[in-house]
């Protein structure tokens, strides 16, 4: 495949930031596990309370930490690591968040690649961007270093309210429940963009860091929700439902590496 044949041995992919991160990350190593041969898997879990329980669905407490893959090419074989960081940039517990992902961006090395997106749990777009220009001597110091750092737009299957926002702590338990999700049909896709990908993405641009323009490719998708929990459409799309992610960060790498 492209990721093997152009990333070096031994290098990782990180994915960086919210559950629309996490949901890439998953897709990626789908399309890797059926092109190559699993290593190692790191699996994260934790115990949700009732209410996470009852609204996001049986498996909110699994999620993959990442894994390692094998290719075999004549009298070689090439790993390549995903590794996954689902949290956030400040919003929440900022002195925390910060450090965890600076730790992150430290372990770059030449020819790793960060994919980064954040944005959805901000309540207005100052903060997100204010928190972004913090975080921007991390990200220009990485790309002094040779790692390549690339900012992915967020997708209209992650937003689950008509205005394309998603502000779930401000609705009620059996609200949220009945909402389920959207279709992409009836998201405002133009104040949805300018609220968040609109902002970031000339900003991700002016620094010189790649966007992997995918909010326009997320409408495409079909007018349904795969939902494995029964109720949650962020956190259990099935694999597929992101691969445009996926299929946008194979062009980069194929192009660009």
């Amino acid at each position: 495949t492209v990721v093997f044949k152009k990333l070096p041995h031994d290098s990782t992919i990180y994915m960086l930031g919210d559950s629309v991160g996490a949901q890439h990350a998953v897709d990626l190593m789908c399309y890797l596990a059926s092109n190559s041969r699993i290593v190692s898997v790191k699996i994260n879990h934790f115990a949700p309370t009732a209410p996470e329980a009852e609204t996001r669905g049986q498996y909110v407490g699994l999620g993959l930490n990442g894994a390692t893959f094998r290719s075999f090419g004549g009298n070689k074989t090439k790993d390549i690591h995903v590794v996954v960081g689902s949290g956030n940039f400040g919003v929440n517990n900022k002195a925390q968040a910060r450090s965890r992902f600076s730790s992150f961006m430290n372990k770059g090395r030449k020819d790793d690649i960060f994919v980064l997106n954040q944005g959805l749990h901000y309540k207005a777009e100052e903060g997100l961007l204010d928190d972004l220009n913090e975080i921007k001597p991390v990200l220009l110091s990485s790309i002094d270093r040779g790692v390549r750092v690339i900012w992915r737009e967020t997708g209209a299957g992650h937003f689950n309210a008509t205005n394309g926002y998603h502000y779930s702590s401000h609705i009620g338990l059996q609200e949220r429940k009945a909402l389920h999700c959207v279709s992409s049909s009836m998201i405002n896709a133009t104040s949805s963009r300018n609220h968040y990908n609109g902002m970031v993405t000339p900003l991700m641009k002016s620094w010189g860091i790649p966007v992997l323009e995918t909010w326009e490719a997320s409408f495409l998708m079909p007018e349904w929700c795969h939902v494995a929990g029964g109720v949650d459409c962020v956190h259990f799309l099935q694999p597929g439902g992101t691969s445009f992610f996926t299929e946008s960060l194979l062009k980069y790498i194929e192009e660009e590496m």
